[in-house]
């Protein structure tokens, strides 16, 4: 699917992130996902992208921000981004809670930022 993406020319991030079984920081969970802009939405919904701005399904803490849609990747996405990674994305932020990566060629946070 990374690659999929990559050729139709849509700015996308990934976001790899922590879930912590207590307050001793012991991972339960890595999770990773895709993040684009909602102007998107109307193609990327076939990927399974979703804005996950859903009370009933989703707590608020979770939400996406305004104008971010989202999928969460399986393990060949993860895989695949794995491979690609090094030679087409950049961490752009890290820290104890997770990690973005940008593509070198594109910046989502230029992007959402644009007027």
């Amino acid at each position: 699917m990374i690659s999929t993406l990559m050729k139709t020319g849509i700015c996308f991030a990934i976001m790899k992130s922590y879930s912590y079984l207590t307050k001793a920081k012991y991972y339960q969970n890595i999770e990773y996902e895709v993040l684009a802009l909602s102007k998107d939405f109307e193609y990327l919904e076939s990927f399974g992208f979703e804005f996950n701005n859903d009370l009933k399904e989703t707590p608020r803490s979770w939400f996406n921000p305004p104008g971010i849609i989202s999928r969460t990747m399986n393990l060949n996405d993860i895989s695949e981004f794995n491979n690609m990674k090094e030679e087409h994305f950049k961490e752009v932020f890290n820290s104890r809670d997770g990690v973005v990566y940008e593509l070198k060629t594109k910046s989502l946070q230029e992007m959402f930022y644009e007027p």
